[in-house]
């Protein structure tokens, strides 16, 4: 099975656009680091990485309780629609 998929220029550029970016964001980050790394109360980026994914599932967590609660208080999930659907004209 060959796929005739193509990327538009206008994507290419903006990948591209984006490449430098992430570039130019670190190298500048590297340049802030070396000029002001005298500080000794900077916390390291790794100790804060499990609070933080704490705290994101934890949001993840209530958003999707609370979406289950609102579906299931206006009874309009997608299982309870399929019996109603119908997928055939009717016949004249």
């Amino acid at each position: 099975m060959r796929s005739q998929f193509r990327f538009p220029a206008w994507a290419i550029f903006l990948m591209l656009v984006s490449l430098v970016s992430v570039v130019s964001a670190i190298d500048q980050a590297r340049w802030f680091s070396q000029k002001y790394s005298g500080d000794a109360n900077i916390v390291p980026l790794w100790s804060m990485v499990p609070r933080v994914f704490l705290l994101l599932s934890l949001l993840m967590i209530i958003a999707g309780a609370a979406g289950y609660v609102i579906l299931l208080m206006l009874r309009k999930s997608g299982a309870q629609r399929f019996p109603n659907i119908r997928t055939w004209p009717h016949q004249r």
